[in-house]
Protein backbone atom coordinates (compact mmCIF):
# COMPACT_ATOMS: atom_id res chain seq x y z
CA UNK A 1 0.00 0.00 0.00
CA UNK A 2 2.81 2.04 0.73
CA UNK A 3 4.47 1.80 -2.72
CA UNK A 4 7.66 0.58 -1.40
CA UNK A 5 9.18 -2.89 -1.40
CA UNK A 6 8.72 -6.01 0.83
CA UNK A 7 11.38 -5.32 3.65
CA UNK A 8 10.89 -8.86 5.02
CA UNK A 9 12.99 -11.26 4.11
CA UNK A 10 13.09 -15.02 5.69
CA UNK A 11 15.61 -18.06 5.20
CA UNK A 12 15.75 -21.40 6.07
CA UNK A 13 19.04 -23.56 5.91
CA UNK A 14 19.15 -27.06 6.74
CA UNK A 15 22.14 -30.03 5.16
CA UNK A 16 19.89 -32.31 3.34
CA UNK A 17 21.88 -35.38 4.34
CA UNK A 18 21.20 -34.42 8.26
CA UNK A 19 17.86 -33.68 9.93
CA UNK A 20 19.59 -31.11 12.26
CA UNK A 21 20.73 -28.62 12.73
CA UNK A 22 18.14 -25.96 11.37
CA UNK A 23 18.98 -22.57 10.89
CA UNK A 24 15.89 -19.85 10.49
CA UNK A 25 16.48 -16.51 10.04
CA UNK A 26 14.18 -14.03 10.13
CA UNK A 27 14.41 -10.25 9.42
CA UNK A 28 12.37 -7.19 9.31
CA UNK A 29 13.33 -3.53 7.94
CA UNK A 30 12.61 -0.76 9.60
CA UNK A 31 9.94 0.77 6.91
CA UNK A 32 10.83 4.80 7.50
CA UNK A 33 11.90 7.12 4.85
CA UNK A 34 15.51 6.63 6.60
CA UNK A 35 15.87 3.68 5.90
CA UNK A 36 14.87 3.81 2.05
CA UNK A 37 16.97 0.63 1.21
CA UNK A 38 16.00 -1.96 4.66
CA UNK A 39 14.48 -4.66 1.75
CA UNK A 40 18.06 -5.40 0.95
CA UNK A 41 19.41 -4.55 4.32
CA UNK A 42 16.71 -7.35 5.91
CA UNK A 43 18.32 -9.63 3.02
CA UNK A 44 21.58 -9.67 4.08
CA UNK A 45 20.89 -10.02 8.02
CA UNK A 46 18.92 -13.62 7.13
CA UNK A 47 22.02 -14.78 4.87
CA UNK A 48 24.55 -13.47 7.36
CA UNK A 49 23.09 -14.41 10.49
CA UNK A 50 21.74 -17.97 9.13
CA UNK A 51 25.09 -18.83 7.39
CA UNK A 52 27.12 -17.51 10.35
CA UNK A 53 25.24 -19.85 13.02
CA UNK A 54 25.08 -22.81 10.34
CA UNK A 55 29.40 -22.12 10.43
CA UNK A 56 29.24 -22.00 13.90
CA UNK A 57 27.68 -25.55 14.29
CA UNK A 58 29.16 -27.20 11.64
CA UNK A 59 32.82 -26.22 13.06
CA UNK A 60 31.39 -28.03 15.95
CA UNK A 61 30.04 -31.51 14.57
CA UNK A 62 28.81 -33.48 17.42
CA UNK A 63 31.11 -31.89 20.10
CA UNK A 64 28.78 -29.79 21.71
CA UNK A 65 30.07 -28.42 24.77
CA UNK A 66 27.49 -25.85 25.98
CA UNK A 67 29.80 -23.89 28.20
CA UNK A 68 32.26 -23.67 24.94
CA UNK A 69 29.07 -22.28 22.90
CA UNK A 70 28.30 -19.59 26.03
CA UNK A 71 31.76 -18.02 25.69
CA UNK A 72 31.20 -17.63 22.47
CA UNK A 73 28.48 -15.25 22.44
CA UNK A 74 30.98 -11.98 22.09
CA UNK A 75 32.18 -13.17 19.20
CA UNK A 76 28.70 -14.39 17.30
CA UNK A 77 27.16 -11.02 18.27
CA UNK A 78 30.76 -8.82 17.12
CA UNK A 79 30.70 -11.39 13.81
CA UNK A 80 27.59 -11.39 12.91
CA UNK A 81 27.15 -7.13 12.59
CA UNK A 82 30.69 -7.17 11.29
CA UNK A 83 29.53 -9.36 8.05
CA UNK A 84 26.18 -7.48 8.09
CA UNK A 85 27.97 -4.23 7.50
CA UNK A 86 30.59 -5.91 5.05
CA UNK A 87 27.71 -6.67 2.88
CA UNK A 88 26.12 -3.54 3.28
CA UNK A 89 29.39 -1.46 2.35
CA UNK A 90 29.73 -3.82 -0.88
CA UNK A 91 26.59 -2.85 -1.60
CA UNK A 92 26.77 0.81 -1.29
CA UNK A 93 30.43 0.00 -3.23
CA UNK A 94 28.24 -1.47 -6.45
CA UNK A 95 25.38 1.18 -6.03
CA UNK A 96 26.15 4.59 -3.87
CA UNK A 97 23.20 6.65 -3.03
CA UNK A 98 21.58 8.38 -6.23
CA UNK A 99 20.45 11.87 -6.23
CA UNK A 100 16.99 10.86 -6.59
CA UNK A 101 17.05 8.34 -3.63
CA UNK A 102 17.95 11.52 -1.57
CA UNK A 103 15.05 13.70 -3.22
CA UNK A 104 12.74 11.27 -1.87
CA UNK A 105 13.98 10.83 1.35
CA UNK A 106 13.61 14.62 1.47
CA UNK A 107 9.96 14.30 0.25
CA UNK A 108 8.96 11.88 2.66
CA UNK A 109 11.08 13.39 5.38
CA UNK A 110 13.31 16.59 5.53
CA UNK A 111 17.05 17.78 5.11
CA UNK A 112 18.00 16.73 8.57
CA UNK A 113 17.19 13.00 7.67
CA UNK A 114 19.02 13.03 4.36
CA UNK A 115 22.12 14.78 6.37
CA UNK A 116 21.22 11.54 9.31
CA UNK A 117 21.92 8.76 6.11
CA UNK A 118 24.79 10.91 4.77
CA UNK A 119 26.47 10.14 8.64
CA UNK A 120 24.90 6.67 9.03
CA UNK A 121 25.06 4.88 5.51
CA UNK A 122 23.90 1.92 7.58
CA UNK A 123 20.84 3.84 8.33
CA UNK A 124 19.41 3.30 4.65
CA UNK A 125 19.36 -0.49 5.24
CA UNK A 126 17.79 -0.16 8.75
CA UNK A 127 16.92 -3.77 10.11
CA UNK A 128 16.28 -6.03 13.01
CA UNK A 129 17.04 -9.99 13.08
CA UNK A 130 16.06 -12.89 15.03
CA UNK A 131 17.71 -16.44 14.13
CA UNK A 132 17.36 -19.68 15.46
CA UNK A 133 19.44 -22.52 15.12
CA UNK A 134 17.88 -26.36 16.48
CA UNK A 135 20.89 -29.30 17.42
CA UNK A 136 19.90 -32.19 19.35
CA UNK A 137 21.18 -31.00 22.82
CA UNK A 138 20.16 -27.15 22.59
CA UNK A 139 18.52 -24.41 20.50
CA UNK A 140 20.85 -21.29 19.76
CA UNK A 141 18.78 -18.30 19.99
CA UNK A 142 20.24 -14.78 18.64
CA UNK A 143 17.95 -11.59 18.21
CA UNK A 144 18.59 -7.92 17.54
CA UNK A 145 15.51 -5.24 17.70
CA UNK A 146 11.87 -6.04 18.34
CA UNK A 147 9.86 -9.53 17.41
CA UNK A 148 9.02 -12.57 19.72
CA UNK A 149 10.54 -15.59 19.40
CA UNK A 150 8.34 -18.43 20.92
CA UNK A 151 8.73 -21.71 21.73
CA UNK A 152 5.38 -23.84 22.46
CA UNK A 153 5.78 -27.39 24.07
CA UNK A 154 3.72 -30.42 22.86
CA UNK A 155 1.05 -29.67 25.61
CA UNK A 156 0.79 -25.88 24.01
CA UNK A 157 2.27 -24.10 26.81
CA UNK A 158 4.41 -21.01 24.81
CA UNK A 159 7.20 -19.46 26.57
CA UNK A 160 9.52 -16.81 25.00
CA UNK A 161 13.07 -17.84 25.82
CA UNK A 162 14.96 -14.87 25.55
CA UNK A 163 14.47 -12.13 27.70
CA UNK A 164 12.39 -8.88 27.17
CA UNK A 165 14.79 -6.14 26.28
CA UNK A 166 13.37 -2.95 27.99
CA UNK A 167 14.61 -0.14 25.61
CA UNK A 168 11.50 -1.40 23.05
CA UNK A 169 8.68 0.32 23.45
CA UNK A 170 6.09 1.57 20.51
CA UNK A 171 8.23 1.74 17.52
CA UNK A 172 11.87 2.30 18.97
CA UNK A 173 14.09 -0.87 18.40
CA UNK A 174 17.54 -1.61 18.30
CA UNK A 175 18.90 -2.46 15.06
CA UNK A 176 22.10 -3.20 12.69
CA UNK A 177 21.96 -0.06 11.43
CA UNK A 178 22.88 1.67 14.83
CA UNK A 179 26.33 1.99 16.20
CA UNK A 180 27.36 -0.85 18.50
CA UNK A 181 24.69 -2.86 17.29
CA UNK A 182 26.92 -5.39 18.86
CA UNK A 183 25.90 -4.85 22.14
CA UNK A 184 22.41 -4.78 21.34
CA UNK A 185 22.35 -8.52 20.30
CA UNK A 186 20.49 -11.35 22.86
CA UNK A 187 21.84 -14.41 22.83
CA UNK A 188 20.63 -17.57 24.60
CA UNK A 189 21.52 -20.95 24.68
CA UNK A 190 18.95 -22.86 25.51
CA UNK A 191 20.12 -27.22 26.52
CA UNK A 192 17.58 -29.31 25.51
Amino acid sequence: RAGIPNQDSILFIRESSRSLPIVLSLSDGHGSPKCFRSNRGSRFAVKKSAYLLGEFLDERRGKFDLAEIESQKDYLSKEFVKRWREAVEADLKKEPFTEKEFENLEKKSDAKARKLVEENPFLAYGATSMTVAVEEEFILYLQIGDGSILNISPAGEVVKPLAEDPRLLANETTSLCLPGAEKDIRLFVQKI
